[in-house]
This record gives structure tokens, C-alpha cells and sequence, in this order.
């Protein structure tokens, strides 16, 4: 149970640096039942596990539409599942809007 009351299920590591390791304890949580940015087939989590297949923001911080769009057509349009990162406190109304755009 977290300090928020409820349990969280997923996990996603800052900047996305994982080993072995970080695969073998998260076996050992378990509550969490989706790990972010992820390997396809981890050696020992056996939960969800998402590959980063591809970034919302291009440059990192820029919502950028029209970047968006084109990756997404050439990785991951086909793809089961997408977890797409972002960072709210560097958006400016501009990237806000084109974070905006992506979602519609």
C-alpha cells in the first residue's frame, strides 16, 4: 500500500534504466501488475510488461503533431499498446496545444 492509500500497479523507471535487477525485484512486488518501458518477454516479472515503441514529445518536452503523427505511422500504429511520457511543467500553451492535436 503507498503513502496515497491505495495501491499503484504500474512501474516505470526515470529515464528508463533498468537490469536484471530491477526485473528480478519487481517479480517480488506483487501488486505491480504493469511495468512501463519494459522488455517484451522480461526473464522474471511475469505482468504486463510495454515496450517504449516510440515518444510523445520530439524533442523531448515538445509536443510536436506533425513528428507525432509520422512515427506513430511508421512504429506503432500496429502496436498493442502504447505508453506515451510526458512533461506537463515544461509545456507552454503552444506545446499544450499540440499535445492537444495528438490526442484528438
Amino acid at each position: 500500500m503507498s503513502k496515497l492509500g491505495f495501491p499503484l500497479a504500474a512501474f516505470g523507471p526515470h529515464w528508463s534504466g533498468t537490469t536484471d535487477a530491477t526485473d528480478e525485484a519487481l517479480a517480488g512486488v506483487p501488486e505491480v501488475n504493469i511495468r512501463l518501458y519494459g522488455p517484451k518477454l522480461p526473464k522474471f516479472y511475469h505482468g504486463l510488461s510495454i515496450e517504449r515503441i516510440m515518444a510523445l514529445e520530439n524533442p523531448t518536452f515538445v509536443p510536436d503533431a506533425k513528428k507525432f503523427r509520422e512515427a506513430y505511422e511508421r512504429a506503432a500504429c500496429k502496436a498493442p499498446a502504447l505508453v506515451l511520457e510526458g512533461h506537463l511543467n515544461a509545456w507552454t500553451d503552444e506545446r499544450w496545444a499540440g499535445f492537444l492535436e495528438i490526442i484528438a
